[in-house]
């Protein structure tokens, strides 16, 4: 048997075993416990406090007993419950004791020693992403994430389990059926808002990071627009058509806040990443202007397919295709956030200290799924990548006032680094 709980329980029965001087062992009314037969799981947690998930198939309550003393474990030997099954948790005495907990499936089996995982935030939760980095620089930062379908949800999951510690969520729509496929949350969430039902998901892999909502289409608030933008960090930006890209880059260089655009291109054949550092390189505004005649025919018609609305004509795609590209786009914003720290590794990490995160020199990656050579060179070949950079175009209408020290390119500079 395997039994979970949260530092805050075991807090508890500590306390409570602490207190439960009598050999006898008494039933718990502030601690709450459900039983997975199935998968041999108990989840224990303090009644009034954060609740830990149980599985998705059938659970039953378990009540609880404790005692402050060793357990009889003799053949023969049996406490006496109200009911059974249940569980009896003790903590032995002497220094350095640690709870233990026995399963009572009936008055007449053994009791079964059971195996006790604590959920330790602080200490557990990013213990397999320190090394890399510092995961302390991450957690005051604050990523904006605009629509959140297939690609947006993913990024915004994955920064979180990275270690971004606030987010701010803006999408109007509610998770559909025909969703699901291409999206991190679940049947259980249709006819949800998608932020609230991401924010949760997000929560269920971070427990410690602030997510605010925003059911709103942010084409129609530009003013909720300036205040997201200022507040944040960073601006994930993963909306499905060019009106709201082009609002959110004005708003991102007005505000001098970083920015990264991720979308997949028809059927998820390819998609991009483009990140906009105001003052550094050119904006959204000059790669649309840019790119078009070396991209052919997809970049002058084609809306990104990042999102699972059904109002946009959404295209068919493998979700591990969008993947793919939703996923260069959350470590393009990673690198983005940790860009002018020390992110050197944890000082406690016993890691080697070179193993740190580097960032890339470039402001747009374009990644291709499936070979499509008739729209052009960059996508002759399949599972390529491309890194470009982004140059500023004369007479931007977004970018033209206030970065007159930015190199001003006439045409769009060619990729390179072309194949992994």
């Amino acid at each position: 048997m395997f039994v979970v709980l949260d530092e805050d329980a075991e807090r508890c029965l500590f306390r409570l075993a602490e207190a439960n001087s009598e050999a006898t062992p008494s039933l718990l009314s502030q601690i709450s416990a459900s039983f997975s037969a199935d998968e041999d799981r108990v989840v224990i947690a303090c009644k009034g406090g954060r609740s830990l998930s149980q599985s998705s198939g059938e659970s039953l309550p378990l009540p609880c007993y404790i005692s402050s003393g060793a357990i009889p474990l003799s053949p023969g030997e049996h406490v006496h419950f109200g009911s059974f099954p249940a569980l009896l948790l003790s903590v032995p005495s002497g220094v350095g004791s640690a709870l233990q907990a026995h399963f009572h499936s009936s008055v007449s089996a053994s009791p079964e020693l059971c195996q006790i995982e604590v959920i330790r935030l602080e200490s557990d939760l990013f213990s397999r992403v320190k090394g890399i980095f510092d995961t302390r620089i991450l957690a005051p930062k604050t990523v904006s994430v605009i629509g959140v379908g297939s690609g947006g949800s993913l990024g915004a999951l994955e920064l979180a389990k990275s270690g971004v510690g606030n987010f701010i969520l803006v999408d109007f729509d509610r998770l559909k059926a025909h969703n699901i496929v291409r999206h991190v949350c679940g049947i259980a969430d249709v006819g949800r808002f998608k932020t609230r039902a991401v924010r949760d998901a997000m929560l269920a892999h971070n427990p410690q990071a602030s997510v605010v909502c925003h059911e709103v289409d942010i084409t129609d608030e530009p003013e909720l627009l300036d205040l997201i933008v200022n507040a944040s960090d960073l601006v994930f930006v993963a909306t499905d058509n060019q009106p709201s890209r082009y609002l959110i880059n004005e708003a991102c260089l007005s505000a001098g806040k970083p920015a990264v655009y991720g979308g997949a291109y028809e059927r998820a054949f390819a998609g991009e990443v483009i990140r906009v550092i105001p003052g550094e390189a050119g904006c959204y505004a000059c790669v649309r202007q840019g790119l078009a005649p070396t991209m052919r025919s997809i970049a002058s018609h084609q809306d990104l397919d990042y999102t699972d609305d059904e109002d946009f004509e959404a295209e068919p795609g493998l979700g591990l295709d969008v993947a793919f590209i939703g996923l260069i786009h959350a470590k393009l914003a990673l690198l983005t956030l940790l860009r002018d720290t020390s992110s050197t590794p944890d000082p406690a990490s016993t890691r080697d200290p070179s193993s740190t995160i580097k960032d890339l020199d470039t402001q747009m990656i374009i990644w291709v799924n499936s070979a499509r050579p008739q729209d052009g060179e960059l996508f002759a070949r399949p599972m390529a990548r491309h890194f470009v950079k982004v140059a500023k175009v004369r007479d931007c209408p977004s970018c033209g006032a206030g970065f007159d020290d930015i190199p001003v390119q006439d045409e769009f500079p060619q990729e390179h680094g072309g194949q992994p």
